[in-house]
């Protein structure tokens, strides 16, 4: 076992030196997503943001590994992080909520994009809140304040599926048709958003939100909040299926929308979510009131 685990570390080691050469001699090359996902490894790394160095630890798993090999508004969801800072810049959004954390990759954008900003970053998942709270120390990032807990309807202990003792960015407290029957069920803390709400107190001016299909209901849930704070969400949406829902929601509450394609580092503004054209479906969505639609087309 001992020496299984030696041999391991030094095949990361090979494979973190030979991703390094390639993506100072050979940048063009390095970019291709068929040879960057073959040269993962587990070491604390470096990139650049606004010209700030931005450190990160690179744990062998796709996020980490794709921004280190490609930057922040690279392949892993470039175009919603790179819109994402734009509207923290440009319109100097202070008030931030980051559900669904993971490692932080948004919450340290933000905290890039604003360091008068309060960030406030959600992660239930042990392994992930783990790397959160590293990548926050390392850039020495005191604006950012994590919490090891899901934002959710309700407080109390709440049941998430696709929980292994692993870095997965799929866990989810929705038991949808694509739950993993062979991973576990786990129980972690959760907050309700109203209460948290009263303990930012503050007005909420953007919110994240990427929990796995869990997004719809806590949004349905907290209509009363975006009645009153207005905030601009970015929305990750997995089913297709959901659109209708989202629209209903959304168009009650004059809201507007513009679909993202990570894929291809665009953006559309649609009149309706149904309304996608030719466009695949976008798994990430701005949703913002309609009453600053001028400023939100200002800022992309």
């Amino acid at each position: 076992m001992i020496d299984n685990k030696i041999n391991n570390m030094s095949k990361r080691k090979a494979r973190y030196y030979i991703g390094l050469i390639l993506k100072k001699f050979l940048p063009s090359v390095i970019k291709k997503q068929f040879i960057y996902s073959r040269l993962s490894f587990t070491k604390v790394v470096s990139t650049d943001i606004d010209g700030k160095k931005l450190f990160f630890q690179c744990h062998a798993e796709e996020v980490s590994n794709t921004i280190f090999y490609t930057g922040v508004f690279g392949d892993y969801e470039g175009q919603s992080l790179k819109i994402w800072h734009d509207l923290i810049v440009k319109l100097n959004i202070k008030t931030i909520m980051d559900v669904g954390a993971y490692s932080g990759i948004y919450s340290i954008t933000a905290a890039c994009a604003n360091e008068d900003a309060e960030i406030h970053s959600y992660e239930p998942n042990p392994y992930a809140f783990n790397l959160l709270k590293q990548n926050c120390n390392l850039n020495n990032m005191a604006i950012i304040n994590c919490h090891d807990y899901a934002v959710a309807e309700r407080t109390g202990e709440l049941e998430f599926y696709n929980f292994g003792d692993t870095y997965s960015t799929g866990m989810t407290s929705v038991n949808h048709r694509y739950v993993e029957k062979n991973i576990s069920i786990s129980s972690f803390k959760a907050k309700g958003i109203f209460e948290i709400r009263k303990e930012i107190n503050k007005k909420i001016e953007l919110i994240k939100l990427d929990i796995e299909r869990a997004e719809l209901p806590l949004l349905t849930h907290a209509k009363k909040l975006l009645q009153e704070d207005r905030p601009i969400i970015l929305c990750e949406v997995l089913d297709e299926t959901d659109y209708v829902d989202y629209q209903g929601l959304l168009e009650s509450l004059n809201y507007g929308y513009i679909q993202i394609n990570d894929d291809d580092h665009t953006h559309t503004e649609c009149e309706s979510m149904l309304d996608h054209g030719d466009q695949s479906v976008g798994r990430n969505w701005i949703f913002y009131p309609k009453e600053i639609k001028a400023k939100i087309l200002s800022v992309l």
